[in-house]
């Protein structure tokens, strides 16, 4: 599912008339997509991006969201996660990604770490150490917004690295 960084929310009288904060709607909306994909083809598993569902990221409790109405308006969305449904983790901010990852990780959901962004391919072993922490880590992409794969090997040797798997 594409959750991700929702940047206006919470203005329409649609909206209005909820009497929800953005949070309370994304749990809703994020439930029923759910519903929807399990009705449409039953024992597909089902991922979404980290960052909605995160208090250490984008679901913070207090704070201004880019067009999103209310303090910590994304707050409380994760309610509404399944926990079946596999959070790609791409919290990999020093300061936050155990927390995030333990934030899902209690929630009993399965996490899959979507490490690069286009920087130095190294810096997935530092998280790999901390996701050692936490239970249900099942995973690691190699993620690149400018379609950079020339890091990809090294990223992957680090993986590999860490893993103790042969290259």
């Amino acid at each position: 599912m594409s959750h991700d960084e929702i940047r206006a929310q919470g203005w329409d009288e649609s909206c209005a008339k909820r009497k929800m904060t953005p949070g309370q709607i994304l749990a809703d909306n994020v439930k029923r997509c759910t519903e929807i994909i399990r009705q449409s083809d039953p024992g597909k598993p089902v991922y979404v991006w980290s960052d909605m569902f995160d208090p250490h990221h984008n679901a913070a409790k207090t704070g201004g969201y880019y067009l999103v109405k209310g303090d910590g308006p994304w707050y409380g969305s994760w309610e509404g996660l399944d926990k079946d449904v596999t959070v790609i983790n791409w919290n990999g901010r020093e300061n936050q990604r155990l927390e995030s990852m333990k934030h899902f990780a209690s929630r009993g959901h399965k996490q899959i770490l979507a490490g690069y962004y286009d920087a130095d391919p190294r810096k997935i072993s530092a998280w790999l150490r901390d996701a050692a922490k936490v239970e249900g880590v099942i995973g690691v992409m190699y993620t690149t917004w400018q379609s950079n794969y020339n890091d990809l090997e090294r990223f992957a040797e680090e993986v590999r690295k860490y893993s103790g798997q042969k290259p």
